[in-house]
């Protein structure tokens, strides 16, 4: 079952609180009404700063002023996943955006972490009764294995700290973890040596960085303007990453 913890000493919490006992340098909040569990001092950086206002300004406009939002397929990418999380009877979403996933998988219990308050309020907005946590990717509020399935979709080269961001992950994360890259939006502007996203070949630093963190690893590329599942970069524009622990897989 889902569990929080504190982001910084990993605590568990007892539902959804607002501060750690065990931790008095981290006072959860409320932000508009959402839980807040990001560690504070991260945010001074200021590529955080980007991201937050760069998001919340995309959640104001909504997804009928959102230029380019049709050209991800949001239909189609909601049926693609919803058939991957199948056998899943919850999981948690990194980077929800507008809930596309959430609106499909409403029959499953999930829980949403976006950095943006705006696409969280939203959420909120949609489904109160859901659990809709601010929090960073590279310090997931969730206790050490205690997640069946979790989701990212076309955020990860949108993370600062891609590697921590993975680690993160395979701390908490004990079955699948699914991911994706978008290539015809939202490519990444940071460059991260050995995690950048520009790769043909699949024996990259990624799929060895992610074994050794003990999942298996399987690319599917997409190209959604067909809406079929091709053989390579060259000739897709998404590429979906789906990884087991090795012990499920």
């Amino acid at each position: 079952m889902i569990k929080l913890a504190c982001p910084v000493c990993r605590h568990e919490l007892d539902g959804v609180t607002y501060g750690c006992e065990y931790c008095p340098q981290f006072v959860g909040r409320l932000v508009d009404d959402v839980p807040d569990l990001v560690v504070p001092h991260q945010l001074l950086d200021p590529r955080y700063t980007f991201e937050v206002g760069r998001y919340d300004d995309i959640a104001a406009a909504g997804p009928e002023n959102y230029a380019g939002y049709a050209a991800t397929k949001p239909e189609y990418r909601a049926r693609l996943w919803s058939a991957l999380l199948k056998e899943q009877a919850e999981f948690v979403d990194v980077g929800p955006g507008f809930g596309m996933l959430e609106e499909v998988e409403q029959d499953k219990r999930w829980l949403a972490l976006d950095l943006s308050t705006g696409f969280l309020n939203r959420l909120k907005d949609r489904w109160p009764e859901r659990v809709c946590v601010r929090a960073l990717a590279e310090r997931l509020p969730l206790a050490t294995g205690s997640v069946p399935c979790l989701v990212a979709d076309s955020v990860f080269q949108s993370i600062v700290d891609r590697e921590a961001f993975l680690c993160e992950v395979a701390r908490v994360c004990d079955g699948l973890f699914l991911f994706s890259v978008a290539y015809g939006w939202n490519y990444p502007r940071r460059p991260q040596q050995g995690f950048d996203v520009t790769w043909n070949d699949e024996r990259v630093v990624l799929r060895r960085y992610l074994e050794e963190l003990g999942f298996s690893v399987e690319f599917q590329w997409i190209n959604l303007d067909e809406e079929v599942q091709v053989l390579n970069r060259d000739s897709g524009d998404y590429v979906l990453i789906v990884c087991r622990k090795e012990s499920l897989s």
